[in-house]
C-alpha cells in the first residue's frame, strides 16, 4: 500500500495560516466523490487523477464511510465548503501467523496548503481509528517515506522490512536451474491483461496458489478469491510475467479441460506450479556509457503451488522453479538488450534482483556462498541500486516506512502463550527471526 511520495510532504510541511472552522465527517455522495479525487490530484501534484481513479473503482471493498475529510467552509451558505484534508481507509485481510486479520491500510493522507498546521491529519487519523475499530479491524497499516515522526506521535510504530539487493547469480546458479525441472514444466511469458481471456483456466489458478503461498508469510494481503480485484487491481499493478505449467500428457484423461478450452492458435497450458511478477530497473545501457548501471530485476510477487507441487514434481521444489522463473526472464530481457542498438552494453552490466528478506531465506538456492551482507537503514530505497558494497555479496537494507497500529489488542487468536502472554505490538514490533519477519508485495 505505497502511497505517492507527495503525501509526506503534505503531512510535515509547516506554514502559517488562519483558523477556519472545519467540519470531520465521511464522503457523502459521488459528487463528493469527485471532488475528493480533485483534490488528491491537486495536492499529490507529481501524480495524475487517474491513479487515484484507478485505485478507488479497481477495489471491490471500497465505501464512502471509508474516505473521511475536514471540510472547511468559504462562505456563508451550507454548501460553500471546501475539502481541506483527508484520510482514506483501505478495507483489507492480511495473513498473520497463518490465519487473515481485519486491517485497515491508511492512504490518501493529504491537506491543502493553505491549511496546514492546523492539525487536521492528526485529527483525521485519530478518526479513522474509530471508524477502524467500529469495522471490526485488528490492525492499522500504512507506508510513509518521510512522515514516520507524525505517525509515531500517534502511537503508530515501525515493522522493520528488510530488503534483499544480490547479484541475479546467487539465484541463476549452476546447473542453470531450467534444466533441473521437470521436463514436463514449461515457462512462457505472459501479457497480464490479456490473461483472463486469452488464458482463462491458467488466469483460473493464480488466485488459488496466491492464497496457498503468501498465508506462509506476515504480511500479505488475503485476497479472498475476490475476482474484481483479480482482474482490475491485481493486473493494473503488474508489470511483466511469466508462469511455469505443467504440459498435459496425451494420454491424461484430467487434462481435458485445458485442452478443449484453449482458444486456436494458443498451446494447451495445464495446472500453473508457480508464476513471477516483475518489472526491471535499468539505467544507461548505451555505449558511450563508461559504467552501465546495473540492471535489477525487482520482484512484484511471487506464488508456488506447495501442496500440489511436492507431490507431483518432488524434484522441482520451490528454490529450483524460482530460479527457473527468474532465469526466464533474465534469458528474455537480454534478447529483448540485444535487439535494441542502443542497449548494447548490457554484457557489461551488473545484473541483480530484489526482494524481501523473507523471501529471500525461502527461495535462494541452499548452495549459495553466504557472504556477508551490508546492512544499510532507509526510509526510501528507489534509488539505492549504485551501492558499491553489493558486487561484494548482497546488501540488506532496511525500510522503516512500514506502520501499524494495534486497533484492537483482544483479537482472538492473536496471543501466544498464555502462561506469560505478551502484548500484541510485541509480537509484531519485536520479531526478528527471518520467518516472523514482514513481507509485503508490491502488487497490493
Amino acid at each position: 500500500m505505497q502511497q505517492p511520495q507527495q503525501q509526506q510532504a503534505d503531512c510535515t510541511q509547516k506554514g502559517k495560516s488562519d483558523v477556519v472552522p472545519m467540519e470531520i465527517c465521511a464522503l457523502q455522495d459521488h459528487l463528493q466523490l469527485k471532488e475528493w479525487l480533485d483534490h488528491c490530484a491537486s495536492v499529490f501534484t507529481t501524480t495524475p487523477r487517474v491513479y487515484f481513479e484507478r485505485h478507488w473503482t479497481h477495489d471491490p471493498w471500497q465505501a464512502l464511510d471509508t474516505v473521511l475529510v475536514a471540510f472547511a467552509k468559504t462562505g456563508e451558505k451550507e454548501d460553500e465548503k471546501e475539502i481541506a484534508s483527508t484520510v482514506r481507509i483501505y478495507v483489507r485481510e492480511m495473513w498473520l501467523n497463518g490465519r487473515s486479520v481485519k486491517v485497515g491500510g491508511i492512504g490518501e493522507v493529504s491537506t491543502k496548503s493553505k491549511y496546514r498546521n492546523q492539525g487536521l491529519a492528526s485529527k483525521l487519523l485519530r478518526r479513522a481509528e474509530e471508524v477502524m475499530k467500529e469495522k471490526g479491524m485488528t490492525l492499522g497499516l500504512l507506508h510513509t517515506s518521510r512522515a514516520m515522526a507524525l505517525y509515531a506521535s500517534l502511537g503508530w510504530m515501525s515493522l522493520p522490512y528488510h530488503i534483499v539487493t544480490a547479484p541475479i547469480s546467487t539465484i541463476i546458479t549452476e546447473p542453470s536451474p531450467i534444466s533441473v525441472l521437470s521436463s514436463d514444466i514449461k515457462i512462457d511469458k505472459y501479457s497480464p491483461q490479456d490473461l483472463p481471456t486469452s488464458h482463462p483456466l491458467v488466469w483460473r489458478d493464480l488466485p488459488r496458489i496466491y492464497e496457498e503461498y503468501s498465508s506462509l508469510f506476515n504480511g500479505p494481503f488475503a485476497r479472498n478469491y475476490e475476482q474484481h480485484y483479480w482482474t482490475k487491481w491485481v493486473i493494473g499493478e503488474w508489470h511483466e510475467l511469466v508462469i511455469a505449467t505443467v504440459t498435459p500428457a496425451e494420454t491424461d484423461n484430467s487434462s481435458s479441460e485445458y485442452d478443449s478450452q484453449q482458444q486456436e492458435g494458443i498451446k494447451p497450458r495445464g495446472p500453473v506450479r508457480a508464476y513471477l511478477a516483475y518489472r526491471w530497473r535499468l539505467g544507461d545501457q548505451s555505449d558511450q556509457s563508461e559504467t552501465p548501471k546495473p540492471c535489477t530485476l525487482e520482484v512484484i510477487e511471487y506464488g508456488y503451488a506447495t501442496m500440489r507441487q511436492a507431490a507431483a514434481h518432488a524434484s522441482c521444489n520451490e528454490r529450483s522453479m524460482f530460479g527457473a522463473l527468474v532465469e526466464k526472464a533474465v534469458t528474455l530481457k537480454k534478447a529483448e538488450l540485444d535487439a535494441s542498438s542502443t542497449s548494447s552494453n548490457h554484457n557489461n552490466s551488473e545484473w541483480c534482483i530484489k526482494y524481501s528478506a523473507p523471501l529471500a531465506t525461502r527461495v535462494q538456492p541452499l548452495s549459495t556462498p553466504s557472504a556477508t551482507p551490508t546492512t544499510t537503514s532507509h526510509h526510501d530505497h528507489s534509488n539505492n541500486n549504485d551501492n558499491a558494497t553489493r558486487n561484494k555479496g548482497e546488501e540488506v537494507s532496511l525500510d522503516m516506512g512500514w506502520m501499524a497500529k494495534v486497533i484492537d489488542p483482544s483479537a482472538v487468536g492473536m496471543t501466544t502463550n498464555l502462561d506469560t502472554p505478551r502484548p500484541l505490538h510485541e509480537q509484531l514490533f519485536q520479531e526478528t527471526t527471518p520467518q516472523h519477519q514482514f513481507h509485503f508485495w508490491n502488487t497490493d
